[in-house]
Parts: structure tokens; C-alpha cells; sequence
């Protein structure tokens, strides 16, 4: 029998008759195996780029992944980069960088160390040795003291010289008048003592005659150039008589400093140093210059060998191989904080990595339908959306790792990074890259299972029940309770190593705080839910999509709370840290600059603008206990001193006014803070002797250095003339710069001995710290954009619903701008919260570590609190900002959303 088709009159096959569906089974679904040939595996990859909501989500959640992951390799390669640059500044600029020194050349009964030609034949084995082996172009210097000088007229006195030859020396001095031509230049001090002028002619050592070839400004008088730093032991003994000072002669050229008769003199010195550092320098750069030194030096020595003049070849290497050393304590004291915060903003990014792969489940809601219909199972579909969304990954990935280079280049402590810090960042960001697709793939797998076959009604399980936020407090006290037992900074061969208590503690407190508080907060959505019913029709449509998915909403308002509290936590430690240290060199200074001098300064009217004179004396007794005395003019103290007002309950004006007023009964006023517990008044200095009337004592006061005795604090005028065998020295403080400062004690002719300024006490000693609470808020930074990144997916995931109620609730008269208030109410109210909810816990854990780190507790003051105001102000203005615009965003989706589409995709 031959059937015929509905539509045509062709024969057709029989058709075989259907097997027995029972007798089968049920379907298998397909997890793996062939399916990955089929159509929907074989065009995955490229489905990822069909779906722009999709492919953004995942490339940002990606990038802030890498961006995380990536940051603290760069991050530590930055900052032992600036650590090294900051110990390098500190420095003169010719000790931080190799260079080759020769010492003790001689050759028994001649008169000179060299002759022109053997030193011409070093000269040149010196540039070669260093070109050769790297090493920046490096400037001549000869140095050798002579036992005297005679002038040329009678009754000149004979005094020690200095002999000295630079390429760079008389770039580097005032010239006050010149003869030309060769010869040598001495200082207008030395000119006046023998009676010189430019173009005579003077005796030194043995006989040698030398010309006058100009005068220069005696250096003493100037403040310190940079090319002298290092050479001022050259020039400056400020406890020799004026007419007995060595004198520092500087030759025109080496063949004249040569041909000096050196019989007479010290051995000789002849180096090539360099005549600056390198601004960029990183650690692997110094151990280039380290290793090209060692080079360098063998080189020369065999040149000089050859010449045949006993001589010693040496390096100018211990200062920096020791900086280098010291700049690995401050990355090892890094590193114990930076990485777990790095491994915690990473796992914050994959829950975000997770979220988009729960996106993408509900973008391809259909899809997923499905396939799961035809028997696909969750590990298919996983499969599935790990093809489809690796690309995008991997393009995230890149940009976040070339996103993190740039960021730590620009923001982080130093542009400067060592060559291989990068590798060492892309492979860690190609670890994220893989945990972040597998996590990708597992969430989009189990959501699709959940969508399909997950039962109408079904509650919740009871790990969503137990508030596992109890756990993390727990682990946040036991943690807090050993931190209560050690050091929160100890402090190694003078560098800080931060404790990673003092990270690890306050995160965990952070993150378990914000979670209870927001389970609590979940328990009132439904006393808020009944009372929006009285609400306006904008307040009351945002109330009810807050407390309708209570879940999410309490999520994101925890998510949201962190980086706040994060960031406040960091930014307040951050400056507390700060303000301390500031405080402690300001009080150890005094003032910005202090200048002592062992001459006797005056009061002038140009001495009284530039600071402040300060008497201090030492070796005097307060009863049984050492102490010193600082005198000071209150007229001018004010004004100069550094103070703050922590320092006591009165002003530092209050303070001095009652230092200043006379006793009848003869006493002296006086601020004393003491060492001891003792409470004597006795004030012995010599012969002089005081009875204090003491004064209530601020908790610091400028000018405070030594720990270990009593620091008296009295008016100088009311102290009068104390017995002269008193040690005792002037300073000049000053809020101004060094040299001003110094310019205006050169104009009483007084000669500097000490020069302290804060930058000067301080180093990079401390930078761990700061540097460590610095790179915790970034994490902050970054966390926020997690948090964003969740508020958008949150409006995303949300959108449809939202869109469909929009559509409804417009039919019954609400307009546009209603809509656009709720959201602005449903997103400021949640991210309001978050603001709260976030600063109280960070003002919590910032109370309970503040006064613990305390980066030199032998000086003081204790630590300063201070209240992060930028990081208040400006994480309550980026909250209002992102809740304006993701409301905006969110209403103009709604309104070109084709309403038809949304009611039957719903449907």
C-alpha cells in the first residue's frame, strides 16, 4: 500500500514504526563527550560576542580579577624602587653609586705619588674600567693634606692645607676675584690671614711655589652644596681658631696638583666617583652597578700594576650594597601584608567573576531551557559557558594586567619597575585568569541546573540559616587577643616590619561586622515593607523592591560596606601613621629647620624673621636625674616651633605667657617633662642653681631629643647668665628653608655644626607602614569597583522585572519621574546604609589598633589619631554619584525597553 503526502502526489517511503519510549527509559542528558562537536559547543566561543551586556560584564569582572591579582608583584617592585630612591637621597650625591678609589700611593724619596704620564696611563684605565662595565661617566678628584702653607710677607703664620683637584670643583664655589691661568684657588678667609691676593705667589709643603689664580667665598660661610656634601670634613672643624682652620686649596688642573712636592704630605687620594645618582634606580639596576664595580676595580688594579707604584684599588661600594640590603628589609616588611590583602581583593573579584557567570545563565535563560530539555546536563552547560566566555576573560585579564602596570607606574610609591616585576605579574594574572573561567563555568552550571530543575516552592537550605558571620567575629577576637600579645610593628636593623595582625584583624572584623549588621538590618524589611504603605507612591514602589528580594539587597549592601570601612580603616591609619611620624621629627627638630652653632647668635631684627634663637644646655642635674635646659625667647617661640594642639589642653600662646611671668618669691617658671617619677625642683647647672616653679606639662614639646633625661623648658631672659663651664650650644629654628636659614646666621658670621629638619630624621625606615595601609587603599579602590560592578549586575539581573512592574504601574498613572525618584530612593537608601554601616565598623577597628602603632616609642609624641576626612568625604561623594547614575541608567533601560518582549519572555 503506498500512502500518499498531504500536499503532492509522490510516493513516500515507510516510515518506521516509533520505538517504545518506555521500554527506553528516560532521556539521558548529555554531559560531555560527543556533545562538545555539536553545534552549540562548536559556535560557543564566538556566542560571548553576540551578547554586549554579557561580554562587558565579564571582561570588567576579569580585569578587576587581573588588575587584583597582578598588583602586588608591581606594587612591590614599586615600592622597593622608592625605598631605595628615598635611602639614596638621603645620601650625598657621590655615595650611593660605585666608583674606584685609589689610596697610598707612593713611591720611597720622590716627591710626587705619580708623574703626569702614569697618571694619564690610570686616568684612562679608570674611564675604560668603568664604560666597560657600565658604569655612569665619573668625575676626577684629588685630595692630599699638606702639613702647611707660608705667605708670602712676614709674620704670616703656617697653617695646615687641604690640596685638592675636581673636573667639577670651581663650578661649585663663589668666585669672588680671578687672575686667570693655572694655579691654585684658596678661600677669602685664607687670602686675608696670609695677605693674598689673586696673582701672587705662596710656598706649601717642602718648597713648592704655587700661584694665586683667583679667591673664592670660604665655604664655611654658605650653606652646603650638594657637590661638597660629602667633602665638608675637606673644610669644616669648627672647634680650630680661625688663623689655625686647614685651608682648602683647589687646583686648576691634576698636573699641577702632581707636580706639588707630596714628601711632606698624607698619602694622596685619587678617585673616579660619580657626580650624581640616578633618580630612577630600582633594585635590580643597583646590583647591576654593584657587580660592574667588582669589575671595574679588578680592571684597575691591573693597570696599576703595570705602572709599577704600590697603590690599593678599592670600590666605592658599602654604601650602596648596604642600602641595597636595607631596601630588602622594607620589601620583606611588605610583603607580609601586601600579599594576603592581594589574595583578598582577588577573592572579592572572583565573587564578582561569579556573579557574571550567574548573569550569563539568566541572559541565556532560554537557551539554557533548552538544552537542559533535551537532556544537556549542568556540566555541558558549564562547558558551554566556559567556551563562550574565555575569550572575553582573556581579553579582561590583558587589560587588567596592563591596567595594574599603569596604575602602580602612576599612583604607587615609585613609576620605577624592576624588569622582571611585570612576568611575574602576568603570571599571576594568568592563575586568575584560569581559577576565574573554572568559576565562571561552575556558577553558570549550577545556575542553569537551578532554573530547570529546581521544585516550585522549595526553602531555602540551612546553610543559607546559620549566620557563618559569627565565625568570621570569632576568628576576628582570636585573632585581636594574640595581636593584644605582640608588637603591631618590630622594628629590624631600624626598618618597620608591620605585623600582619594589623591587617589580618580589622578585615575579618570589617567583613563579619558588615555581614551581621546587615542580617540584622534584614530583620526590619518587613516593619519597613508595612510602614511604606503611608509612604508617596516613589518611596512606597522602592521600599517594595528593596524588602521583595531581601536577599539580594542585603548582599550588595554588605558588598557596598566594605570598601567604605576598608578605606576609612586604611586612610585613618594611613594618617595617623603619618601625623606621628611628622610630629616626631618636627619635635625632634623643633621646627622645620634647626641650626646649631657653637658661636653666640644675637637678636636681630633679620635673626628674629628668619626663627628663633633657642639656648640649649646639657649636663645639668634636676635633683638626682640628668637633664636638659632649652631657653627660649616666648616672644618669638610661637611662631617658629612646631606644635600641635594635642600636645596639651592650652595653647602653645598660653603655655608661653605663663613661662614668661616673674615669681616674687624668685622662683623660675618652668615646663618640665620628665624622664623619671621624681619631683624634685632643684635645678643644678655649675654654679648656677635654680628653684623651678613647675608648670603643667604639655605630653611633647619641641626641641625634645634625648629620652633619657628631663627636658626643662624655661624663658631665657628669666633664666639670666648661667656659669660659662655649662655645655651648651645656640640653635636658630625656622619654618623657612635651610638655606635662608643658614644665609641669615652667616650675616653674624656664625658657623653651622648641626643642620635638622624632619627629612633629615626621618627616612625610609617607616615607609612599610605607610606603604602597606597605602596599597590597602587601593584594595579599597578596587573593592569598590567590585561593589559597582555587583550594583550594576544587581540592576541587570533585576531589569526585566523591573521593567515589566514599570509597564504595569504606568497604567495606573505612574510617570516617568516617579519611577526615577524610586530608584534614586531604592539605590541611595541601600548605599546609604553602606556608607554607615561601613564607617562605624572602621571607626570601631581603627579604636582598637590606633594607639598600638607607635613606630618609635622612645620618642615622642604617642600616636596622633587622625580622622581621615578625604577618604569620609570622598567615599560619601562617590556614593551619591553612582546612585545617581545607576538610577539613570536603570530608567533610561526601562524606557526603551520593548515592553512586549519583557511581558512574554516573563510569560
Amino acid at each position: 500500500m503506498v500512502t500518499l503526502a498531504a500536499h503532492g502526489s509522490g510516493p513516500q517511503q515507510p516510515t518506521a514504526p516509533a520505538p517504545d519510549r518506555e521500554s527506553q527509559g528516560p532521556p539521558r542528558r548529555a554531559s560531555g563527550g560527543g556533545s562538545i562537536l555539536l553545534p552549540p559547543w562548536a559556535r560557543a566561543p564566538w556566542l560571548g560576542f553576540r551578547q554586549p551586556a554579557v561580554l562587558l560584564a565579564v571582561i570588567g569582572a576579569a580585569a578587576i580579577l587581573a588588575c587584583a591579582g597582578s598588583s602586588a608583584a608591581l606594587f612591590l617592585s614599586s615600592s622597593t624602587s622608592k625605598a631605595l630612591q628615598q635611602f639614596i637621597s638621603a645620601q650625598c650625591p657621590d655615595q650611593a653609586l660605585p666608583g674606584l678609589v685609589i689610596t697610598s700611593p707612593g713611591r720611597t724619596g720622590q716627591a710626587g705619588p705619580y708623574t703626569a704620564d702614569q697618571y694619564a696611563r690610570i686616568d684612562g684605565a679608570a674611564g675604560n674600567a668603568l664604560q666597560s662595565a657600565g658604569l655612569p661617566k665619573a668625575e676626577r678628584r684629588l685630595v692630599a693634606r699638606s702639613t702647611n702653607v707660608t705667605g708670602p710677607g712676614p709674620g704670616t703664620t703656617p697653617a695646615p692645607v687641604q690640596l685638592y683637584y675636581g673636573d667639577n670643583a670651581l663650578k661649585s664655589v663663589d668666585k669672588l676675584s680671578s687672575a686667570g691661568g693655572s694655579g691654585v684657588w684658596i678661600p677669602d678667609d685664607a687670602a686675608a690671614i696670609w695677605k693674598l691676593k689673586a696673582g701672587d705667589r705662596f710656598k706649601v709643603s717642602t718648597g713648592t711655589n704655587l700661584r694665586v689664580a683667583g679667591i673664592y667665598r670660604d665655604l664655611r660661610t654658605q650653606p652646603t652644596k650638594p657637590y661638597w656634601c660629602s667633602q665638608s670634613n675637606l673644610y669644616q672643624n669648627p672647634g680650630i681658631g680661625a688663623d689655625t682652620r686647614q685651608k682648602l686649596l683647589i687646583f686648576t688642573d691634576p698636573n699641577l696638583f702632581l707636580a706639588v712636592d707630596h714628601r711632606m704630605t698624607d698619602s694622596p687620594t685619587f678617585s673616579w666617583l660619580p657626580a650624581a645618582t640616578d633618580p630612577h634606580v630600582t633594585v635590580s639596576k643597583a646590583q647591576n652597578l654593584l657587580a660592574g664595580q667588582r669589575q671595574a676595580e679588578t680592571t684597575l688594579a691591573g693597570a696599576v700594576r703595570s705602572v709599577g707604584v704600590p697603590s690599593m684599588v678599592t670600590g666605592q661600594t658599602p654604601e650602596l650594597s648596604t642600602l641595597v640590603q636595607r631596601t630588602h628589609l622594607v620589601r620583606r616588611g611588605l610583603t607580609g601584608p601586601v600579599v594576603p590583602i592581594a589574595i583578598g581583593g582577588s577573592v572579592l573579584a572572583l565573587l564578582l567573576i561569579g556573579a557574571a557567570g550567574s548573569y550569563w545563565a539568566d541572559r541565556r535563560s532560554r537557551e539554557v531551557r533548552l538544552l537542559s530539555s533535551r537532556g544537556v546536563g549542568p556540566g555541558a552547560l558549564a562547558g558551554k559557558a566556559a567556551l563562550e566566555l574565555a575569550a572575553p576573560a582573556l581579553i579582561g585579564t590583558v587589560v587588567g594586567w596592563v591596567l595594574a602596570i599603569e596604575l602602580v607606574k602612576r599612583i604607587g610609591p615609585s613609576g620605577d619597575l624592576d624588569h622582571q616585576a611585570p612576568f611575574t605579574a602576568g603570571y599571576t594574572a594568568l592563575i586568575g585568569f584560569g581559577c576565574g573561567l573554572a568559576l565562571l563555568a561552575m556558577v553558570a552550571g549550577l545556575r542553569a541546573r537551578n532554573a530547570t530543575e529546581r521544585p516550585v516552592g522549595h526553602k531555602r537550605g540551612w546553610v543559607a540559616i546559620v549566620p557563618w558571620e559569627l565565625l568570621v567575629l570569632a576568628a576576628a577576637v582570636v585573632l585581636f587577643l594574640r595581636f593584644r600579645a605582640e608588637k603591631a610593628v618590630t622594628v629590624v636593623s631600624d626598618i618597620a616590619q608591620v605585623n600582619l595582625l594589623l591587617v589580618a584583624f580589622p578585615l575579618l572584623l570589617l567583613a563579619g561586622g558588615a555581614a551581621l549588621v546587615v542580617r540584622l538590618l534584614a530583620f526590619g524589611l518587613p516593619a519597613l515593607r508595612r510602614w511604606s504603605g503611608r509612604w508617596p507612591m516613589a518611596g512606597y514602589f522602592a521600599i517594595r523592591r528593596i524588602t521583595g528580594a531581601p536577599i539580594v539587597s542585603v548582599v550588595l549592601l554588605a558588598a557596598a560596606s566594605m570598601p567604605i570601612a576598608v578605606l576609612t580603616y586604611s586612610g585613618a591609619i594611613t594618617a595617623t601613621s603619618q601625623k606621628t611620624v611628622d610630629a616626631k621629627s618636627l619635635i625632634y627638630a623643633g621646627s622645620n629647620v634647626s641650626l646649631s652653632t657653637v658661636d653666640t647668635l644675637h637678636r636681630t631684627a633679620a635673626l628674629d624673621k628668619a626663627g628663633t634663637i633657642v639656648t640649649r644646655y646639657s649636663n645639668v642635674t634636676l635633683g638626682n636625674d640628668d637633664a636638659e635646659v632649652l631657653a627660649i625667647n616666648p616672644a618669638t617661640f610661637a611662631k617658629s616651633a612646631y606644635w600641635d594642639n594635642r600636645f596639651s589642653g592650652m595653647s602653645l600662646p598660653s603655655l608661653l605667657k605663663s613661662l614668661s611671668q616673674r615669681r616674687s618669691d624668685g622662683r623660675l617658671p618652668a615646663i618640665v617633662l620628665r624622664y623619671t617619677n621624681a619631683h624634685s625642683t632643684d635645678l643644678r647647672m655649675n654654679s648656677t642653681n635654680k628653684t623651678l616653679d613647675i608648670l603643667p606639662a604639655p605630653t611633647a614639646f619641641p626641641g625634645q631629643r634625648d629620652q633619657y633625661s628631663d627636658l626643662i623648658v624655661v624663658d631665657a631672659a628669666l633664666l639670666g647668665p648661667v656659669d660659662n663651664m655649662v655645655e651648651h650650644f645656640d640653635e636658630l629654628w625656622s619654618k623657612g628653608s635651610a638655606a635662608d636659614t643658614q644665609a641669615a646666621m652667616a650675616k653674624q658670621g656664625a658657623r653651622v655644626l648641626f643642620v635638622n629638619t624632619p627629612k633629615t630624621i626621618e627616612s625610609g625606615n617607616y615607609v612599610a607602614v605607610t606603604w602597606t595601609f597605602g596599597y590597602l587603599e587601593a584594595l579599597a579602590a578596587l573593592v569598590g569597583l567590585i561593589a559597582i560592578g555587583g550594583l550594576l549586575l544587581y540592576l541587570a539581573t533585576r531589569q526585566r522585572s523591573r521593567t515589566a512592574s514599570y509597564a504595569m504601574a504606568r497604567r495606573m498613572g505612574l510617570s516617568a519621574a516617579s519611577h526615577l525618584r524610586s530608584l534614586l530612593i531604592e539605590l541611595g537608601l541601600l548605599l546609604a546604609a553602606a556608607w554607615i554601616v561601613g564607617a562605624a565598623l572602621a571607626a570601631v577597628a581603627v579604636s582598637l589598633v590606633y594607639h598600638r602603632i607607635d613606630l618609635d616609642p622612645t620618642r615622642r609624641p604617642t600616636p596622633l589619631l587622625t580622622i581621615p576626612t578625604g577618604a569620609l568625604i570622598g567615599s560619601a561623594v562617590a556614593v551619591v554619584v553612582v546612585a545617581v547614575l545607576a538610577a539613570m541608567s536603570a530608567q533610561r533601560s526601562a524606557n526603551r525597553a520593548d515592553i512586549s518582549e519583557v511581558m512574554r519572555l516573563d510569560a
